[in-house]
């Protein structure tokens, strides 16, 4: 009978619904369940087209004695990372603080608060390789709760403290303007890393870089006053070749999917010839906006060719493969077809003969197959007898190209996720109008806008249903392709909506006391601590497309405060920060600019009644922190209702004390507060300190909290 994953919009939810498993979603009746039960939480995080996630259900998800220790001792619930990227992103910090490294599927095991006190990624069944087998972990999990569960909650709390601490972090907001050096440290550092022979800046495993092959291509470009300085002029010129010779390597390698358009997720070696086959949209709209840049700037005419005959197929295969019938583009492409992972997109040679006739000799040779197969299965490193196709030159092959597509297309298809995810169509559809291909987009682009509430659109859309409140990369990816559009069409409406989103998206998500803008907006709750994306991931910072949609129309005014605060990010993690690089190329680093001061503290008054006080007959002082709060404003209690509010604290140093804070039926304190403390009198007269700390906020916003010092004396007669 199938769990209660049965009726999820996700597919990746529901391709576990016939689990043995008693898989629930993340939702309040799975959270209350555990809290009742007073039992953890088992929470298995990934996606539809990813591989590991595919392989670990075989082995384990569909296992009855995995599913009835699960059932047993734990409440399980399925997490879509692609519907819920708030809550895959806290709990990925805890996998990689616990393991140093990341990746899906991820296995968590929380207490029924939440807190994570087990944290990795794919366990296979049985134990192999010094990992441990999962149904051995699930079972000394269950043990260790049933009898030392004081431990694991000690535990899991101070984990919960630490992913509070790393994902609330923040940097001092600048001082100062940004200076020209600071965008040319970003190239310097890439340079450092780039590999000269393969292009990109790591090793296996080998992700598209597209956010740095962005920024290099603009840096080329548009690099303030390069004619005039060398040093500029040549940074332009490195930041140009390392852009060219990644988009060269990557079109010509395994990755690049030559017969059916489009990337594959990611190259399992460092030449980029080895793919993990799922397709994502996200990776292929960052792609197709570099590939048309790219045709369109490069001198060399075979490399223009490569680079436009790479952007073109990838819009074929968005047309063709990934358009829903209300112009939308789904979310991804499995990596496996009839339970074998690459075996819809890899060739034997006899197909290639069947298919090709006489130029099969030629095209074989080309691609660099051989008779027992280039692919190997990623776990067992056995060649399979497949070939994945790639070549070492650029070359005309599209006749050849389209006959295998012919005969790829009578093949059982991969799983496709439907979904329709707003960040990622605002990336598909960006890259689209660099392509030239304004239908698609603009069709796109009013489909969205019809589903928009308060000029934001929805998290997804799944089967004509807008689904879920935005995230910022939701409505900054969406409000950069409005704006895109309305460039490449003229089309005043298209404007006006832009325009119309950007405010709205500042005002829900903004931090307009020490900048920067938040992941989750201030209409919905969060987990832990709430974020500020700067970094540039597998997608770029959404707070540096903000800084480019504003530098851009030379809106200094509200990009200040941004700028401000991803300054301090961009000069210590220059490598993470290429989005917020690329926006400051629309600096103007040669004009005088007034940088303005951040928002005045509101005065909260704060004073200690009566600053001296006399012991009573049990040996105790008793006093009072007396708050005045101005109209409009309130403080948080001491235990304040979200995770990233600033709780009001007293502490007393100079004598043992303690506070008795007033209860509040709204979780804040208004008008005057007056929190009692009761201290232990000294044998003689002293002074003690009291150090108060507050955040105070409006209904809009909250300021940077405050402390203050109040000095009092407990006078004790002779």
């Amino acid at each position: 009978m199938p769990n209660r994953l049965a009726d999820e919009a996700s597919l990746y939810l529901r391709q576990h619904a016939d689990n043995p498993i008693d898989w629930q979603p993340w939702d309040d009746k799975a959270l209350a369940e555990a809290r009742n039960r007073n039992v953890p939480i088992f929470l298995s995080v990934g996606y539809s087209s990813c591989h590991w996630c595919h392989v670990m259900a075989h082995e384990s998800f569909e296992d009855e004695e995995v599913a009835a220790a699960l059932n047993r001792s734990f409440v399980s619930i399925k997490l879509d990372r692609e519907e819920r990227p708030d809550l895959d992103e806290v709990y990925m910090t805890a996998v990689q603080v616990a393991n140093g490294h990341g990746g899906w599927p991820m296995t968590l095991f929380l207490t029924p608060d939440l807190k994570p006190f087990f944290a990795g990624t794919y366990f296979p069944r049985v134990g192999r390789g010094g990992r441990p087998g999962f149904l051995q972990l699930v079972q000394s999990l269950a043990t260790a709760w049933r009898e030392e569960r004081e431990k694991v909650v000690e535990a899991a709390e101070e984990f919960g403290r630490h992913l509070t601490r790393m994902l609330g972090r923040q940097l001092a907001p600048a001082e100062r303007l940004p200076e020209l050096d600071e965008v040319d440290n970003v190239v310097e550092s890439l340079q450092e890393g780039f590999d000269y022979q393969n292009g990109g800046f790591g090793e296996a495993p080998n992700f598209p870089p597209h956010p740095a092959l962005r920024f290099l291509l603009e840096y080329a470009s548009r690099r303030p006053g390069s004619a005039e300085d060398e040093t500029g002029a040549a940074l332009a010129e490195a930041a140009g070749a390392m852009a060219l010779r990644t988009l060269e390597m990557m079109a010509l390698g395994g990755i690049h999917d030559v017969v059916g358009g489009g990337f594959h997720r990611y190259s399992t070696d460092a030449v980029w010839r080895l793919p993990h086959f799922e397709k994502m949209l996200s990776d292929n709209g960052q792609l197709l906006w570099c590939y048309a840049a790219a045709a369109e700037g490069c001198e060399d005419p075979e490399l223009a060719g490569l680079f436009r005959e790479t952007a073109d197929g990838i819009a074929r295969w968005v047309e063709r493969e990934m358009t829903g019938p209300d112009g939308l583009f789904f979310s991804a492409l499995d990596a496996d077809a009839e339970g074998e992972e690459g075996v819809f997109s890899t060739w034997t040679l006899e197909e290639i003969e069947s298919a090709l006739g006489d130029r099969a000799v030629k095209f074989i040779q080309a691609h660099q197959m051989v008779d027992g197969g280039n692919f190997q299965d990623e776990a067992s490193r056995l060649f399979t007898g497949r070939n994945v196709l790639h070549r070492l030159e650029p070359g005309d092959w599209s006749a050849d190209y389209s006959r295998l597509l012919e005969v790829r297309l009578q093949r059982p298809a991969p799983a496709r996720d439907e979904k329709c995810l707003a960040s990622w169509n605002g990336l598909m559809i960006s890259g689209l109008i660099r392509a030239g291909r304004t239908d698609l987009a603009v069709r796109a682009i009013d489909a969205w806008i019809h589903h928009m509430v308060n000029d934001l659109p929805p998290h997804q859309v799944v089967e004509g249903r807008a689904m879920g409140s935005p995230f910022l990369d939701d409505a900054v990816y969406l409000t950069q392709a409005i704006l895109d559009a309305a460039a490449a069409t003229g089309r005043a409406d298209l404007q006006e909506q832009a325009d119309r989103s950007l405010d709205a998206l500042l005002a829900e998500f903004g931090d307009h006391v020490l900048g920067g803008l938040h992941f989750v907006g201030k209409s919905q709750p969060s987990l832990f601590a709430r974020t500020k994306p700067f970094f540039d991931t597998a997608v770029p910072s959404p707070i540096g497309g903000v800084l480019r949609m504003l530098l851009r129309r030379g809106d200094l005014e509200r990009s200040l405060i941004h700028v401000a605060a991803a300054l301090p990010w961009l000069n210590r993690l220059p490598q993470s920060m290429e989005t917020t690089a690329e926006a400051l190329l629309s600096w103007p680093f040669h004009q005088k600019v007034e940088a303005r001061g951040r928002p005045e503290q509101p005065e909260v008054k704060v004073t200690l009644f009566p600053p001296q006080a006399k012991p009573d007959d049990k040996g105790l002082a008793h006093v009072a922190v007396l708050i005045n709060i101005p109209e409009g404003l309130h403080i948080q209690t001491h235990e304040p209702p979200a995770a990233w509010l600033h709780p009001t604290t007293v502490r007393v140093e100079g004598l043992l004390g303690e506070a008795g804070f007033p209860e509040s039926t709204e979780d804040r304190y208004a008008g005057q507060v007056q929190i009692p403390l009761r201290l232990k009198a000294p044998s003689v007269t002293q002074s003690f300190e009291v150090v108060v700390s507050f955040q105070p906020c409006t209904e809009e916003m909250c300021f940077a909290p405050q402390e203050v010092r109040l000095t009092g004396r407990v006078v004790v007669p002779e």
